[in-house]
């Protein structure tokens, strides 16, 4: 009877304990558990908050062609994108020995973030059916269409050209402070306003996406920056490595392709910058 007893004691304590050890079992699970839950939610909190942060800017524009045909569009980017670009061209301009090796910095930098810009103009071309010369015409108006703007590398006030002091009291504006005193073709979109070299990077960019021989052509004495186009045209234009590179002002309506201001239009004082 003694020994009856002492098993049936002996298999109560033995359940007891085995059932014990899986509560703790279970329990070290479910705190593991918990952690790992609360680690995953903490990651995709984090994910969610580095997306959010992020945001895109959007700046409608609307304008004409040459032949009084009505556009308009959203040009978008986005704002990291935005603040990337800057940092690039602020970075680029203490290593750059020419415009032409910032221009071509900025360029390879900004040529990847425009594809929100790229998609809406390519909606344009082929909702219209526009020609290869035409959807280039359509870009240019679209940026001669952009306000003109000074932008400088130094304090506006300290320019002393006559020229720009009168367009300054005439209500042109100007941002200095701009390293390399030029908009990066992000930073157009985010303005939608800019000077000269601004607008022919931007164009030159859009324009190399879709597969055009452009090339941007500046002048020294003229301070002064266009496009050129290799396309078959007429008027005005470089010749460089047996191609006509057909001009292009960008900083004012109504230009049109091979056409120039009286003031700069000898060809002997442009030269290629950026191919």
């Amino acid at each position: 009877m003694g020994d009856f007893l002492k098993n049936i004691f002996l298999r109560i304590v033995g359940m007891f304990l085995f059932f014990f050890i899986i509560g703790i079992i279970t329990s070290i699970q479910g705190f593991f558990n918990a952690s790992n839950s609360k680690s995953i939610k903490t990651k995709e909190e984090v994910v969610k908050k580095v997306v959010k942060s992020d945001r895109i800017i959007s700046n409608y524009i609307n304008w004409k062609d040459y032949r009084n045909y009505y556009y308009s569009t959203n040009l978008k980017i986005s704002y990291n994108d935005y603040l990337k670009s800057i940092k690039n061209r602020d970075n680029k301009i203490k290593t750059s020995s020419s415009f032409g090796a910032l221009y071509a910095s900025i360029y390879n930098s900004d040529k990847l973030d425009l594809n929100l810009v790229y998609k809406e103009l390519d909606f344009i071309r082929k909702d219209r059916s526009l020609s290869k010369k035409k959807f280039a015409e359509v870009v240019v108006a679209m940026v001669q269409h952009m306000p003109y703007s000074f932008v400088v590398d130094k304090p506006c006030y300290m320019i002393s050209d006559f020229t720009f002091r009168d367009m300054i009291n005439s209500g042109t504006e100007c941002e200095d402070g701009v390293k390399g005193g030029v908009y990066t073709p992000l930073e157009l979109v985010r303005k939608m306003k800019g000077d000269c070299d601004s607008r022919t990077l931007f164009i030159f960019t859009v324009l190399k996406k879709f597969n055009y021989d452009v090339v941007i052509l500046n002048s020294d004495l003229y301070a002064h920056s266009i496009i050129g186009l290799n396309i078959p045209s007429q008027g005005r234009y470089k010749y460089f490595k047996g191609n006509r590179y057909y001009t292009w002002e960008t900083t004012n309506k109504g230009w049109d392709l091979g056409v120039l201001p009286p003031d700069c239009s000898d060809m002997n004082y442009w030269y290629v910058t950026l191919t």
